[in-house]
């Protein structure tokens, strides 16, 4: 069953019910937050262009590029908020400008200095900036290694190095798809859904409780403890903190834990309603947390179990209880 959210504003689906986007957004908010966006990345692309025109360390380069990108990230985020924007393609086409315009500015900076010519005179000339930008590499050259003892960069590499750039500005696009597919709007308070994570152990329970999950039955997490840090949940499989009597008869069964061994856990992405405290709704993702080739401890192998599924009062009081019991 789905739920519309446009029949029902501020009313509970019944437990198991999958939310649908409204596929709503506010034209004048809309445009408020592309032009903020917009603003933005006009100032994330200035700052990008000016430190790796002066910076000689092309690897620098590499994290000044992730640095922006993640810059785009959240001014198209920071975007869809302020547009409460519900709609995927409003969404993609926000992101797709800002990004667009992130790359543009820096390329203008080059440009203009370049040129000799005003920042802001440079963005007017369009087709001139692109064109600069397409030809740049086989008119320039870079080193790799130490200023100016490095390696000479070949243009075909410079060229492709840049594509990949332009790529990378426009990898929010992709990221901005995800966003939407998780991101919950409460229609009758016109604001989006909070969210808060938890991590829990998959145990014996848990199995028996998946098919009362599947269908938004959440009273199973009245009796699991529910951890904001999946690495608490690793630990407390050393120290026994989650065994019960037939855990602990289970666990004398099999080799006990080594540092290294995988623990079954799981992730539960919980949301509602800042305002009224409605349109409570889960995702649950199965997982494992390890220990990775760095020696860091993560949550890997994820995959749904749950997903955009409403649960009714009891379920959320339950989530209540299971997290109180890590206080």
């Amino acid at each position: 069953m789905t739920y519309n959210p446009d029949l029902l504003d501020n009313i509970i689906p019944p437990p198991g019910t999958t939310y649908k986007s409204s596929n709503k957004f506010h034209k004048g908010l809309s445009v408020l937050g592309l032009l903020t966006g917009v603003s933005i990345a006009i100032v994330i692309g200035l700052l990008y262009g000016a430190i790796s025109m002066v910076n000689p360390i092309i690897y620098i380069n590499f994290l000044l590029l992730i640095f922006a990108v993640l810059g785009i990230v959240f001014t198209g985020t920071l975007s869809k908020r302020i547009g409460k924007s519900r709609n995927l393609t409003v969404d993609l086409i926000t992101v797709f400008i800002i990004g667009f315009v992130g790359w543009y500015s820096s390329w203008v900076f080059f440009y203009a200095d370049q040129k000799s010519v005003a920042y802001f005179d440079a963005w007017l000339r369009f087709g001139d900036v692109l064109e600069y930008a397409l030809n740049y590499s086989a008119f320039h050259r870079m080193s790799v290694g130490r200023f100016s003892s490095g390696i000479p960069m070949p243009s075909e590499v410079m060229f492709l190095f840049y594509v990949i750039e332009f790529v990378a500005f426009l990898v929010p696009v992709y990221m901005a798809r995800k966003v939407h597919l998780t991101s919950y709007f409460c229609e009758g308070c016109n604001t989006s859904n909070s969210a808060v994570t938890y991590y829990g152990e998959r145990n014996k329970a848990y199995e028996n409780a998946y098919l009362a999950l599947a269908k938004g039955d959440a009273s199973y997490f009245a009796e699991a403890q529910l951890e904001p840090k999946f690495e608490t949940i690793r630990n407390n499989q050393f120290s026994g903190e989650f065994a019960t009597l037939n855990d602990i008869q289970a666990q004398k069964a099999k080799p006990l834990l080594r540092a290294t061994d995988p623990v079954g856990a799981y992730r539960l992405e919980f949301s509602n309603c800042k305002k009224c405290k409605n349109n409570p709704i889960i995702d649950l993702y199965n997982g494992i947390i390890k220990v990775n080739d760095k020696d860091e401890v993560e949550f890997a192998g994820e995959s749904d179990l749950v997903r955009a599924t409403y649960i009714d009062d009891k379920g959320v009081q339950a989530i209540v209880k299971g997290a109180l019991k890590n206080k």
